[in-house]
């Protein structure tokens, strides 16, 4: 039985963790140097989108160029990759996500204690 509910435990644990929790923000080309350790996505003037991952681009005078991927399907997330440079001014903005860890913690421990909650206050057979 402790196994059991260890198991549902760890489990809904997991899957919050695994979901995650990110901040998006949208920004200028001046913010960009301070975000390497971000994912950037560009927000071209012709409606392509182009994320790089952190670290994967470089910050010039009037461009951004590195190795990332543009999004072929807005619908499915459908990708593929892409490499060059693309000058500040055919970019309308730049998303930047950020990992919040803080917030990945206080969902894990939420679920975990709700799925503790579940297991051992439920009146339903099985659970106990």
């Amino acid at each position: 039985m402790i196994a059991r509910r260890l198991f549902w435990a760890g489990a809904l644990a997991l899957l919050a963790g695994l979901v995650g929790c990110t901040t998006t923000s949208t920004y200028g080309p001046e913010h960009l140097a301070s975000e390497r350790e971000n994912t950037v996505t560009v927000h071209a003037k012709d409606g392509s989108l182009i994320r790089f991952s952190p670290g994967e681009y470089e910050v010039g005078e009037d461009s951004l160029s590195g190795i990332g991927e543009v999004v072929t399907n807005s619908v499915n997330g459908a990708t593929a990759p892409w490499m060059g440079s693309i000058a500040f001014d055919e970019i309308d903005a730049f998303t930047i996500s950020r990992l919040n860890i803080l917030g990945n913690v206080v969902i894990v421990g939420a679920v975990g204690l709700g799925a503790w909650t579940l297991t051992h206050l439920s009146p339903v057979d099985g659970w106990h």
